[in-house]
């Protein structure tokens, strides 16, 4: 039995860092500080953070057949993460996505869809992959194919095994709607997008009101990423704010949001209080918010019993 088993995209970050502006398209030569790579996409930065947690967990993804997917395979197999549910492309390319991080450690993005178009995620057995507490989803609006055939299909059946469920999604930049999404929303126990995202679904700005255009999609529960305001929580029973913290350092807000999931699913898998679950998720973000790369600065669920001692924060059952 796994503890997390995190499904959807994959992406090769190539993250630039640096004082990066309009002018880098005036000019032949541009430096910056850093260039690195590392494996990246949602479900790959939640995967990998909920590894370092200590959590038992697998990938139920894919990669494309070249150089760049066997970096991602071998960055998971380094983790510890069972890869044995992602589908490989051989004769397609792996998403790519270069991160051009700025001064303050806020992201814009470059990328490629690579083989995405062509992901269902029906193609392998994934049925010993709902054998877990909790399943997450990241993200909706990247593998369209999968939103639409493989996720309701997939956390049907997770939700019909018990499973807890989460769901994030990226920014519905073909503009779509959350039409796109309505046949997954109602087996989403915890919906997990940020303000910008579910704004952009909803046309609504204040939180109360998005929440509830997606509840009354079917959604249960609401959590919305309010980047550096934290979280609001709307359930069936209230609705409540967890700030974030904010005596950090951010270096790169690179997968942030990826990171607050995979605090949020770790607590929901101990049993914690929906709150506390939500101030864990803070907390993991920040940590990552202080590392360049959306996943790999969080080395230990130590590290952050840590952060939140030196905060004056207990947590019982951590």
């Amino acid at each position: 039995m796994y503890d997390i088993v995190c499904v959807g995209f994959t992406c090769l970050d190539v993250p630039v860092v640096g004082d990066i502006g309009k002018g880098v398209f005036e000019v032949d030569s541009t430096h910056v500080d850093k260039i690195s790579m590392s494996a990246g996409g949602d479900a790959v930065n939640e995967v990998i953070t909920a590894a370092s947690l200590g959590m038992k967990a697998a990938l139920v993804s894919y990669v494309g057949g070249d150089n760049n997917g066997k970096i991602i395979l071998d960055t998971l197999e380094a983790k510890g993460v069972d890869i044995s549910g992602i589908e490989i492309f051989e004769n397609e390319s792996t998403q790519t996505a270069v991160p051009l991080i700025d001064k303050t450690g806020q992201r814009h993005f470059l990328f490629n869809s690579g083989c995405s178009p062509l992901y269902t995620g029906l193609n392998i057995d994934y049925k010993p992959f709902l054998n877990t507490k909790v399943m997450t989803i990241g993200s909706f609006y990247v593998a369209i194919k999968f939103d639409e055939i493989g996720a309701p299909v997939i956390l049907k059946e997770a939700k019909e095994k018990g499973v807890i469920t989460l769901a994030d999604t990226c920014s519905d930049v073909i503009g779509m709607g959350a039409e796109h999404i309505a046949k997954a929303l109602p087996f989403i126990d915890y919906f997990v997008p940020s303000y910008d995202e579910a704004t952009l679904l909803s046309g609504e700005t204040d939180c109360a009101k998005i929440a509830d255009f997606f509840i009354r999609m079917g959604a249960t529960n609401i959590i919305l990423k309010l980047g550096a305001d934290g979280a609001y929580v709307k359930t069936p029973q209230r609705e409540f704010t967890v700030p974030a913290f904010k005596d950090i350092k951010v270096v790169d807000t690179t997968g942030c949001g990826d990171n607050f999931v995979a605090g949020v699913a770790y607590g929901l898998s101990k049993d914690l209080e929906l709150e506390n679950a939500v101030r864990l998720g803070c907390a993991v973000a920040g940590i990552n918010a202080g590392y360049v790369g959306g996943s790999g600065g969080l080395e230990s669920i130590a590290v952050v019993r840590e952060f939140l001692a030196e905060r004056g924060i207990e947590i019982n059952g951590l």
